[in-house]
């Protein structure tokens, strides 16, 4: 009889613990939609970042994905921008590219619609100090400059983010 006294006790307690475990799993993923305004029109792209979630002053990969419903032309642009809470863009945080550059990403340009692709773009380094405190979003832009003026061509926008 003590035996399964205590037997059920430690069961009692093990159980206790594992649902008192905070689930950090499901907070460390950032998830990206569609970004606000008039760019909220614009095809989405799949994103992640590496290492997630982000760390103040460091370096992190961004993996840009797709197929889209529009055409990549030659001479695109990726631009990667922190926001603040009001998605008002963060200064000297503006990180940009040419999408189509061969020895920078592994796809070719032009990429056709419906044509699956993905890439990693890197030199991406998160904000730290006093800056980090109010990036809450994380932006990724893929713009046409073969017009005049520029067209924005698909966007994606982080849910709020918290960098560690």
């Amino acid at each position: 009889m003590k035996q399964n006294f205590i037997f059920a006790f430690a069961l009692l307690a093990t159980l206790l613990m594992v649902n008192a475990a905070p689930y950090q799993l499901d907070k460390r993923t950032i998830k990206f939609g569609k970004c606000p305004g008039e760019d909220g029109k614009l095809p989405l792209l799949d994103v992640t970042v590496s290492p997630d979630p982000l760390e103040k002053g460091k370096d992190f990969n961004v993996t840009v994905s797709g197929p889209l419903t529009v055409d990549i032309p030659e001479n695109s642009m990726d631009w990667i921008r922190f926001f603040d809470k009001d998605y008002n863009p963060i200064s000297f945080f503006n990180f940009y590219g040419d999408f189509c550059y061969d020895q920078r990403h592994d796809i070719k340009c032009p990429v056709k619609a419906g044509t699956k692709f993905s890439t990693v773009l890197t030199g991406v380094f998160a904000p730290d100090g006093d800056v980090a405190a109010t990036a809450a979003h994380l932006r990724v832009l893929i713009q046409d400059t073969n017009p005049e003026p520029d067209v924005d061509i698909a966007c994606t926008m982080s849910e709020k983010i918290v960098l560690v």
